[in-house]
């Protein structure tokens, strides 16, 4: 045979399929101490207590650090931390689509000792919203233990995962463009371990509902 025909036969012979290249990854930061590059401080106190960054400011109000980088529109993102107490509320969050601190979608875990939960928050204009129905769930928050947030976002879709479990799929009503990543803090001491951020993997799928089907492309 021709040297064409050897080249296309060896061609045939090779796997059809590449490997998928990783998701791009946005943030890592294991928070053994405040990285001025990553984070502006914009309420409580931040100080690193036994290798991690930790919120120990007890107040009822948003003890927050803002990102200096903006994610992607659609990002998978994960957070390793442990509550360590409060007076009431005691309230771990991360918001994103943050424009300052007056508008963002956010998600939090509050260990409330009458009713812990997990719950998709909203502000738009300084104003706080908390939507019922899959955007909440009852679930017990430990205090003293590690724990994972991971958030899925696709176009408007979020799916909360909580320590690997799926708890909500809920649908925002907006999305700010182009906003930042916050963490925060209200009535709660918080120590942080690990946050990571990539783009979300092509292949991932979200769901509607929980316990519904996982879907690579979001319905309209």
């Amino acid at each position: 045979s021709d040297w064409s025909s050897d080249v296309c036969s060896s061609d045939l012979e090779k796997p059809s399929t590449q490997p998928r290249a990783a998701p791009k990854e946005i943030l890592n930061d294991d928070f053994s101490k405040l990285r001025a590059d990553l984070w502006t401080v914009m309420g409580g106190t931040w100080e690193v207590r036994d290798g991690h960054l930790t919120q120990t400011e007890v107040k009822a109000e948003m003890c927050t650090i803002v990102s200096s980088v903006a994610p992607p529109k659609d990002f998978l993102l994960k957070l390793r931390y442990r509550p360590l107490g409060g007076n009431q509320w005691k309230s771990t969050g991360i918001s994103f689509d943050a424009q300052g601190v007056r508008d963002w979608n956010s998600v939090y875990a509050s260990a409330y000792a009458d009713g812990p939960k997990l719950q998709v928050a909203l502000r738009r204009g300084g104003q706080d919203e908390y939507p019922p129905g899959n955007a909440l769930k009852n679930l017990p928050i430990e205090l003293n233990r590690p724990h994972e947030l991971q958030v899925a976002v696709r176009e408007n879709l979020v799916n909360v995962f909580f320590d690997g479990t799926l708890q909500l799929a809920y649908r925002l009503p907006s999305r700010p463009a182009d906003g930042k990543l916050a963490i925060w803090a209200f009535d709660a001491i918080t120590e942080l371990h690990q946050l990571q951020v990539t783009e979300l993997p092509s292949n991932m799928g979200l769901a509607e509902t929980v316990g519904g089907p996982l879907l690579v492309e979001i319905g309209r």
